[in-house]
């Protein structure tokens, strides 16, 4: 369920952003706030997902709710609620407080990690790595890592400037040390769907995990190549006239087959000036 979890993540943070204007980020509406609603299915539905997100001028901020749904809610029950919090200094993405807190069958775990500067200052893992059963992340494979959020983040502002998704970029979560790779394919179609509020082109960003350092230990467990890592694809795309691009659908390999998100609706809320 890790890798189910870690890609439902992904999907919060990509749908964090709005379109370019000047080459700047913006949400629909400075100041506005938005809540996106993604339904996830693997056969039947197995999971929900919730973001709200706000961007302010050079601030942003995203809050996310996962839990499991339908069948999968009664023998692996589990909920996540996130807090992201950074700011964007010319070209880079600067997080400034990371917080996770998690429920996974009646037991809590949980992530604080709070930066100064872009760089890592504190984090507080419960339970930590070595009650965990992982390896530690040394100190010097955490320096330059930001956090998955603000990570995805800046692949979206890449994106938003007319160069695409290609991109590969350090994450530490605060249990594990990797990297998200992503590779532009071009333009695809979302066909419609019952699940889903939209149908038409979209961007189509493939992506995968490459593990650095933070793994469970599982003896004799082969390391896969790089090539070979399960991943997926976000297709990336604006749902209204003028809206804010997001991903409107997300695909990925987990250890029980295949896994679909869709946009099920979109709900704008009352206006706040600041994302503090």
């Amino acid at each position: 369920m890790a890798n189910l979890r870690s890609a439902l993540g992904l999907a919060m943070a990509l749908a964090m952003a709005g379109p370019a204007v000047g080459g700047e980020l913006r949400a629909w509406v400075p100041g506005e706030r938005v809540e996106l609603v993604y339904d996830v299915f693997a056969g039947g539905r197995i999971a929900e997902m919730t973001l709200e997100f706000g961007v302010a001028g050079d601030r942003y901020r995203i809050s996310t709710r996962q839990a499991s749904a339908g069948v999968l809610r009664w023998f692996w029950p589990w909920q996540s609620i996130s807090d992201v919090r950074g700011r964007f200094v010319g070209p880079a993405t600067r997080p400034e407080v990371f917080r996770v807190n998690g429920q996974s069958r009646g037991k809590t775990r949980s992530v604080e990690m709070d930066y100064r500067d872009g760089e890592l200052v504190r984090v507080d893992a419960v339970p930590p790595n070595h009650a965990d059963d992982r390896d530690e992340v040394p100190e010097e494979l955490r320096r330059g890592a930001i956090d998955p959020a603000s990570a995805i983040m800046s692949v979206i502002r890449q994106i938003n400037e007319g160069k695409g998704c290609d991109a590969r970029t350090p994450v530490f979560d605060g249990r594990q040390r990797y990297d998200i790779v992503f590779a532009d394919k071009g333009l695809g179609t979302v066909d419609s769907n019952a699940s889903s509020i939209f149908e038409g082109a979209a961007r189509i960003c493939e992506f995968h995990w490459v593990p650095i350092a933070g793994r469970l230990r599982r003896p004799g467990m082969p390391v896969r190549a790089d090539s070979d890592r399960r991943g997926g694809r976000a297709f990336m795309a604006e749902f209204g006239a003028g809206s804010a691009q997001a991903p409107v659908r997300i695909e990925f390999e987990a250890w029980f087959g295949t896994v679909v998100g869709h946009l099920r609706e979109v709900r704008k809320l009352e206006q706040a000036a600041s994302v503090d």
